[in-house]
């Protein structure tokens, strides 16, 4: 139990059962000048004391200022740390949890390994945090087999020797099955007057798979410099989708799925999963899915399958094992 003294005066006392360090610093000074008298209140004895006292209190500026710079140990500096690394810390957060935001970021330049996203994890949920499990490519979906299938809808095949053309429809799709006529503009303003032609063959909003189809342009026409296209849509689509003529394959897998595994209270905290969130969308490869959820019993070494009674959003479709994670 450390005690206040004269080498531990008040704001100066650590907790620790070690040596103070001015205490050390002094002996160490007293040791160096053996022909001085050392007796207390000697000249010798107390310039001794007053250069380990100011040693001490240089050293600990020193260790204070160098962990500012660890996001484990910051205090002073946290807030400039959270603006290096773009983060805004909740209203509730407790420095604890500031710092093991700070810690699991800290990852994120050494990339998307195993051990980095395991150990940015673990930081940032501590014991909540139970496993990385990413999808075995024996285990993955893939569909089509081949991105050039026939029930691939890419946009025009036979004509891979000309310039695509880019648009953005101006007006939703609101009715299916019917000829609709759709204003539609350049996506790239800086570029000239793209227009489409009868019989091109568009895909219409690729980048939304649940959306996206193929379809026949049928028709053109112009109406105050306002370009239009006819054509007969079986899905909607919305203000602003993407109208091209490039081969765009509909083409997907479970190959960059991960399971993050973690306790039962921490599947269902929305606190835990937006920290899980965040992390995996800043370390996570662009194409790189994942899934919080928790295992089929506390202590169990599985995940799923989803059943009657399962809380929505924990638990995957199939079943899975996993290993804990180190």
């Amino acid at each position: 139990m450390p005690l206040f003294s004269a080498f531990a005066p008040p704001g100066a006392i650590v907790f620790s059962g070690k040596e103070p360090t001015a205490k050390t610093l002094y002996r160490t000074i007293l040791a160096s000048l053996p022909i001085f008298d050392q007796a207390p209140g000697t000249h010798a004895e107390a310039k001794a004391y007053a250069q380990a006292m100011a040693l001490a209190r240089a050293s600990r500026s020193l260790r204070k200022a160098e962990a500012q710079a660890n996001p484990r140990t910051a205090s002073d500096l946290l807030p400039l740390l959270e603006q290096d690394f773009k983060v805004q810390p909740g209203t509730t957060a407790t420095l604890a949890e500031r710092r093991a935001t700070l810690a699991a970021l800290e990852v994120l330049p050494r990339g998307a390994v195993t051990s980095n996203i395991v150990a940015g994890l673990r930081a940032l949920l501590g014991a909540n945090f139970l496993a990385y499990r990413p999808v075995t490519a024996e285990e993955a979906t893939v569909y089509p087999p081949f991105w050039t299938a026939a029930d691939t809808p890419i946009a025009n095949p036979q004509r891979v020797d000309l310039t695509p053309k880019f648009v953005k429809a101006i007006d939703p799709v609101a009715a299916t099955g019917v000829p609709l006529w759709i204003a539609y503009g350049d996506l790239d303003a800086r570029g000239a007057n793209v227009k489409l032609a009868i019989a091109d063959v568009v895909m219409v909003q690729p980048g939304n798979s649940a959306l996206s189809e193929r379809v026949t342009v049928t028709g053109t026409r112009e109406i105050g410099g306002v370009r239009f296209f006819q054509a007969t849509f079986t899905r909607p689509h919305d203000i602003g989708a993407v109208v091209t003529t490039q081969n765009w394959p509909y083409w997907w897998s479970t190959k960059r799925f991960d399971f993050i595994v973690v306790t039962a209270a921490a599947a269902v905290s929305p606190e835990a999963r937006r920290k899980v969130d965040e992390f995996m969308q800043r370390v996570g490869r662009a194409v790189t899915r994942w899934a919080v959820v928790e295992p089929t019993a506390p202590g169990a070494l599985t995940i799923g399958p989803l059943a009657a009674g399962s809380r929505p959003g924990c638990v995957p479709l199939g079943a899975f094992a996993f290993t804990p994670s180190p």
